[in-house]
Parts: C-alpha cells; sequence; structure tokens
C-alpha cells in the first residue's frame, strides 16, 4: 500500500513539473524577438538598472510612448500565436496584454528585473477564484520595474507610471487602496480610467491569460510564468 502511495505521488510530482515546464511563459525575448527592440527604442537614451532613477523614468516612458505608437491600432494579437516586439511591430496593433508583453521583454533585455501583473475586477464577484473562473470578467495587463528607487507600477494603454507630484513611487498595493478609494494620492501622472473602473481589483502575478492561448504550447491550460507566480506567495 506504501509503495503505490509513494509511486502515485511521484508520478504526481513529475507530472506536475512537466506541466509547469511546458506551460511556463520565457521572461527573456528569443532570437526572433531580439532584432526588433531597437524598433521600439528609436530616439531614445538607452538606460539600465545601474542609472539614475531620472534618465531610467525617461527611458521608459519613452519605450510606452514608442510602443504605443507602433502598436497604435487597439486590437488584439490572435489567439494561438505569440506575441512580442517582432508581431507588435509587424502587425502595428495590440491591447495591453500584448503591449505589456513587449516592454517587458525590452526592459528585460536591458537588465531590468521586471515583473508581469494580471488585474482582475472582483465586482459582483465573492473572492478572487470566482473572478477568475468567470469568462469576460473586466481585467487589465500592466507591469512593474524595478528601478533605483525600487518596483514601478507602468501601464501598456498609456504612458502613466504610478509617481507621485513629489516624485515618490507609488506600490500596487498603494495603487489598489487609491482606487478602492481608501487612500488619497497626488500624482504626477492622472491615473487612467480603467484602474478605478475595475474597481475594486485584485493584482494576480505572473499570470498572462486564463485561456492558455497566447503562448506555447495554446491549449486550456492558463499562460502563466512560475517564477513571477511565487511572488503572490512572498
Amino acid at each position: 500500500m506504501k509503495s503505490r502511495v509513494f509511486i502515485a505521488a511521484a508520478v504526481l510530482l513529475v507530472l506536475s513539473f512537466l506541466l509547469v515546464y511546458i506551460h511556463n511563459v520565457p521572461l527573456y525575448p528569443d532570437e526572433y524577438q531580439t532584432p526588433y527592440i531597437p524598433y521600439f527604442e528609436n530616439g531614445l537614451e538607452i538606460a539600465g538598472p545601474e542609472d539614475d532613477f531620472d534618465k531610467q523614468l525617461a527611458y521608459i516612458r519613452g519605450l510606452q510612448r514608442n510602443v504605443l505608437e507602433i502598436a497604435s491600432h487597439d486590437e488584439g494579437i490572435p489567439r494561438g500565436m505569440d506575441r512580442g516586439p517582432m508581431q507588435l511591430f509587424e502587425m502595428q496593433k495590440g491591447l495591453c496584454f500584448d503591449r505589456s508583453r513587449t516592454i517587458e521583454l525590452i526592459l528585460r533585455e536591458r537588465g531590468f528585473s521586471v515583473r508581469h501583473i494580471f488585474i482582475i475586477s472582483l465586482a459582483g464577484k465573492d473572492n478572487l477564484l470566482s473572478a477568475l473562473a468567470t469568462v469576460n470578467q473586466p481585467s487589465h495587463a500592466i507591469s512593474e520595474v524595478f528601478t533605483s528607487r525600487g518596483w514601478m507600477v507602468i501601464g501598456s494603454n498609456s504612458g502613466w507610471t504610478a509617481v507621485t507630484a513629489e516624485g515618490d513611487l507609488v506600490a500596487l498595493q498603494d495603487l489598489k487602496a487609491f482606487t478602492d478609494g481608501q487612500q488619497v494620492i497626488e500624482w504626477r501622472y492622472p491615473v487612467p480610467e480603467i484602474y478605478i473602473s475595475l474597481a475594486p481589483w485584485r493584482p494576480v502575478y505572473g499570470l498572462y491569460s486564463r485561456h492558455g492561448e497566447f503562448y506555447p504550447p495554446y491549449n486550456p491550460v492558463p499562460d502563466f510564468n512560475i517564477i513571477e507566480f511565487c511572488d503572490n506567495f512572498f
């Protein structure tokens, strides 16, 4: 009996590792995506993790602007195909989940630590799991980048960054508290309406889609990155 339990546990463990290995969304651009990165950095002074915050902020906001200008059509890249700098440049279109992916890949290529954030509205739902299980529940994709001043939230549908009027960074939980009406923040850049319209919402790190059709192997298993996903628990 014990041997059967051990074998079953071992098989389950192997299958779990296999599931993660097959469905884990890569964090860095591959050889097909990398050649397209310079198109999104045109006219920018490239910054890295060792530069001062002002230079980093100028680069990040410039990158956002270029991504929005290149992917100017608000139409998502079709399901069942990869998304990144190559697809955005060639198709000249994208939605939040497409643009955030390109921004994240480029920032990682420049040495920044980056986290993908899936935020989902809890409106009409009792908890996060019920919201995640509901088809067409309103959601949004954004990013966090680690700057010389710490983690900074960056938007994907506009050139918005979570910075106060005094130049301080606003943590993700403080942004959530603001949109929930629990905190007052004087912003340097106005908060886009989507963050307010989704309230109350919850963030999920490392979840790229609930349907599993944005990244290989394109099946019903949700698209995720296990390293980023673990940030939800620490």
